[in-house]
């Protein structure tokens, strides 16, 4: 079965839609009646996510995948699919019965390029009308370009990704003074502007800002060392050593140093082995090299051996829905499958979802989570999700969030009407071409 059938079941399996009593208007045909099997207020947006489509049952089997290449998708939107080829593109048509206005476009080819440079390339040279987010060492040519528009939302260059990028930890091994100074001790300044090139941002919740309820307020980490040596003095790490001070990101060393990076602290519960905690991710890149880098060199600062072990990431997935015990601290990605603020948090820190590699179990955070699946009230429940993000990045600091990318959209000047959009969504029906 396709992967988002998981998102339209309860944590206890039950579906959230009640497919017995849900039912067609037997006197207006265009009308259905939905009945869900218990409360769950974020269902507005999960009909609004891809796989609710609504499609033709003549033409899309209950039980069967569509074959692309053969097979035809009969649905409700303003294109129809045409063809498909695998490795080179796919073709769709204007469809004239559309419940609204007809689209602008009588056609929308999407082509196939092997490399993120080719098709670059292809903006550059006129060749394509959209590309989407550009690489970062061809912007100044886009800029430079005035037959191209690079903009993020019409507004501002930029707007921050949905795709939350984190490190988290192993709860009940990781206690929250420990996460305090972890948490405190990584230097986000050098990930986000040296690491990264200045191409993310802080990524200070969960909950990205272009998403409703993201609450600005909520810091996560902030790197001070002093203050992450503190939390290490009061679980008895360190007491009387000197802790250096700190101006902004301008770290002082005091005189005890040496004792600090010569010390492998772990906590006294939890598979740790050689005092050393174990840093998993998935399988390479060279930003993931200059990540655990300076990863390394931050915790070692307090006191803390990191043994890195990379995974695939089918081992990765495997190890976490499996056997989650042993992972200590990890770093991964989260994005949302739907624009909806409860799919940026249920599935990251509820004890049911597979998801939960952290092993968050926490009965206040659980009440929110009750609280805003059944609050219909959409003030009180973009106020739960505000809470909840306070509660994870904040009070007990579940995770270390890292960055969101930043997003820009590269198309043809004569283009007009893009929604631009933190999902990287891309709407053609509202868009159209000005001409001379």
């Amino acid at each position: 079965m396709a992967f988002p059938h998981s998102l339209y079941k309860f944590a206890d399996e039950t579906p959230i839609f009640n497919e017995s009593l849900s039912f067609v208007n037997p006197t207006d045909n265009l009308e259905v009646t939905l009945v869900l099997n218990g409360p769950f207020a974020p269902a507005e947006g999960l009909l609004a996510y891809a796989a609710s489509s609504i499609v033709h049952p003549d033409s899309t089997p209950v039980n069967e995948m569509l074959e692309l290449g053969t097979d035809l998708a009969i649905g409700t939107g303003p294109f129809k699919f045409v063809s498909y080829v695998p490795n080179s593109e796919i073709r769709f048509e204007r469809w004239d019965r559309y419940w609204r206005e007809p689209a602008y476009w009588d056609e929308i080819v999407y082509l196939y390029y092997r490399d993120a440079v080719t098709a670059n390339n292809a903006m550059l040279a006129g060749d394509i009308d959209y590309l989407g987010q550009g690489i970062a060492a061809l912007q100044e040519y886009f800029n430079a370009s005035t037959a191209i528009t690079v903009t993020g939302d019409g507004v501002n260059d930029f707007i921050n990704g949905s795709i939350y990028w984190y490190i988290a930890f192993n709860s009940p091994y990781i206690n929250i003074t420990w996460r305090k100074a972890i948490s405190s001790a990584f230097n986000f300044t050098y990930l986000n502007e040296e690491i990264d090139e200045g191409t993310t941002v802080k990524a200070n919740s969960l909950v990205p800002p272009g998403f409703p309820a993201h609450n600005a307020s909520v810091k996560g980490g902030v790197f001070n060392i002093p203050y992450a040596r503190q939390q290490m003095q009061k679980m008895g790490f360190g007491v009387g050593w000197e802790i250096g001070s700190q101006v902004g990101d301008i770290f002082t060393p005091g005189l005890d140093e040496a004792l600090w990076k010569a010390s492998a602290w772990v906590p006294d519960v939890g598979n740790f082995t050689a005092n050393q905690f174990n840093f998993r991710h998935r399988q390479g890149s060279h930003f993931m090299e200059l990540l655990i880098q300076r990863f390394t060199y931050d915790m070692d600062l307090i006191g803390i051996e990191i043994n890195i072990q990379i995974l695939t990431w089918s081992q990765f997935i495997l190890l976490g829905q499996n056997h989650p015990e042993r992972l200590h601290i990890y770093y991964v990605g989260w994005g949302p499958d739907y624009f909806e603020t409860f799919n940026m948090i249920d599935p990251l820190v509820n004890p049911a979802s597979s998801s939960n590699f952290a092993r968050i179990n926490n009965p206040q955070i659980n009440m929110y989570l009750d609280l805003a699946a059944s609050e219909t009230d959409t003030e009180t429940r973009y106020g739960y999700y505000m809470k909840l993000q306070y509660l994870i990045m904040d009070k007990y600091r579940y995770h270390m969030g890292l960055e969101y990318d930043k997003l820009y959209f590269v198309h043809a000047a004569s283009l007009k009407g893009f929604p631009y959009n933190t999902m990287r969504n891309l709407y053609w029906y509202p868009t159209y071409r000005e001409t001379a």
